[in-house]
């Protein structure tokens, strides 16, 4: 009876802990409004017409190629702390190459986490890259993920991070409508896109927009927000304005099939869908380099038989005229995506 009674004690306890935990984090669940003014500036005129953009998923430099995932059907949470050093200087080297560019569109930049070793990769950015002015916005900011549970992802301060040789006369947060149901909620992303606005005269002007949709879930999620995000950018080209739209969309253009490169997904809990071929009228360009793959699963660690698809793109509105898109192939070495650049021209 004695063994009996401290077993349920010890139940009850563990029950009484989890409901305290749940509502601690569900009190502290970061919830950003729906529009947040990120910066505000005078309205210098952009005169150039021919600019460039480079997108890129940097995986927090904590998912290159030693790594599989445990949420994409891997086992590991993190990598080590001597790896992550190593993918951050790497990715750090690169963006230094690539400063030739107008704008620089990140995802999964790290601010405070535990999966990153609690570095500050913003700053590190930053730091680097003086010649542009940098804007952040948080879409992953959770005190503590619980899971996995023997090794939990813990802390997590992350976000989308835009960067320009221009000021622009606005920057907005723009958060995703939807989420997951209670309380998955509470630790999974608050999914957003920035837009930067630079006038090009009094009337028009030119936005660049960093998007990061998103990719855990069956697909309700993915098209509530591509329709959020048409809206928005219909809008503003009805008002006369031009629209560059990049990013890590976690769908693939509409004739690229999940099976592009060779592989099926084998992830548990995410395949690519594939964009709707109706999802803007045919003035509209999608645009992307079909000759290499952008990003690849975390099922298993990098092996020649990953499997790899094409989910970083660009949206063009039809007063940009496309000069040249390049798919960077890194080869996956030191992030699960590689960087995508467009050169374009405002018609």
């Amino acid at each position: 009876m004695k063994i009996v009674k401290i077993l349920i004690q010890t139940i009850i306890t563990l029950i009484i802990a989890f409901a305290i935990f749940l509502t601690w984090a569900t009190f502290s669940d970061y919830k950003p409004e729906e529009k947040i003014l990120l910066a505000e500036n005078s309205n210098e005129v952009l005169t150039q017409d021919s600019l460039s953009v480079l997108i890129w998923n940097i995986g927090y430099a904590g998912l290159g190629e030693d790594m599989d995932f445990f949420y994409d059907g891997g086992e590991k949470m993190q990598t080590s702390k001597g790896i992550a050093k190593l993918n951050l200087d790497a990715i750090l080297k690169f963006l230094e190459s690539a400063k030739n560019n107008d704008f620089l569109l990140l995802q999964e930049v790290d601010l405070n986490s535990k999966r990153s070793y609690e570095i500050d990769q913003m700053e590190k950015i930053r730091s680097l890259l003086t010649e542009f002015n940098w804007y952040f916005a948080y879409n992953f900011k959770v005190n503590f993920v619980p899971m996995p549970l023997g090794n939990p992802l813990g802390k997590v301060n992350s976000g989308i991070l835009s960067g320009s040789k221009f000021t622009p006369a606005k920057v907005t947060r723009h958060q995703f409508s939807g989420n997951y149901a209670w309380p998955k909620s509470i630790f999974m992303l608050d999914r957003c896109y920035t837009s930067m606005a630079f006038p090009l005269n009094a009337t028009d002007t030119l936005f660049i927009v960093n998007t990061h949709n998103t990719a855990y879930d069956e697909g309700e999620l993915r098209a509530l927000q591509t329709a959020q995000l048409k809206e928005w950018v219909m809008k503003k080209y009805k008002n006369g304005n031009y629209v560059v739209v990049g990013g890590d969309w976690n769908q693939t253009p509409p004739n690229i099939a999940i099976d592009y490169f060779g592989q099926n997904p084998a992830s548990k809990n995410f395949t690519p869908k594939i964009l709707p071929e109706d999802f803007l009228p045919n003035n509209w360009s999608l645009i992307y380099d079909e000759k290499a793959p952008t990003n690849r699963g975390l099922n298993t660690r990098l092996t020649e038989n990953s499997y790899k698809t094409l989910i970083d793109y660009f949206l063009i509105s039809p007063n940009i005229k496309s000069i040249d898109i390049e798919t960077i192939n890194l080869d996956f070495k030191h992030s699960d995506h590689n960087p995508v650049r467009l050169v374009f021209k405002i018609k």
